[in-house]
């Protein structure tokens, strides 16, 4: 089960530890449901989050994917801590520059680097001025987790594509 490619730091308004986290749904803006029953999705996400390590940025993506704009910093979670605020630009990933052809090194590095504990390092430009800020990441909140999966639900397994559960398809 390979993460969709929504996971990568150019995720258009993605949430740093990304919205798009259950490993079983097909890219963003190239499926209109998850293909797999609702309980075992939902089952995945929280098992995949429950060691992610959470930043507290929302971002949207440079058109060029040369980096991502942040435009919210969540009060008092690691990115508040580190500094980092609406308008800088992160522009590389633990030394890795974000560009189109870097994108597979860097959803691997997410991967590995992303874990409750870890610190790890956003390249930015802030007023012209590059700068490498360390960010010691913490737990995913119970409530942006829960967001995070209630969004999934919305936009995968939503009224246009009624839930399916594993119950629904047993023979």
């Amino acid at each position: 089960m390979n993460p969709p490619t929504s996971f990568s730091p150019f995720a258009r308004g993605a949430l740093v530890a990304f919205l798009a986290l259950c490993p079983l749904a097909a890219s963003a803006g190239e499926a209109s449901h998850c293909p797999e029953p609702l309980d075992h999705c939902v089952r995945a996400m929280v098992e995949k989050t429950a060691h992610r390590g959470w930043v507290g940025i929302e971002m949207e993506r440079k058109e060029d994917q040369s980096g991502a704009v942040i435009i919210q910093v969540v009060p008092n979670s690691p990115a508040a801590q580190a500094g980092l605020r609406p308008g800088d630009v992160l522009i590389g990933f633990n030394g890795i520059p974000y560009a189109k052809a870097n994108q597979e090194k860097l959803e691997v590095a997410y991967r590995k680097e992303m874990t409750i504990g870890n610190t790890i390092t956003y390249t930015i430009t802030r007023d012209g001025q590059r700068r490498d800020v360390p960010i010691h990441l913490a737990a995913i909140p119970d409530a942006v987790r829960a967001q995070w999966i209630g969004n999934h639900v919305l936009q995968y397994h939503g009224a246009e594509n009624p839930p399916r559960t594993a119950e629904a398809h047993k023979p």
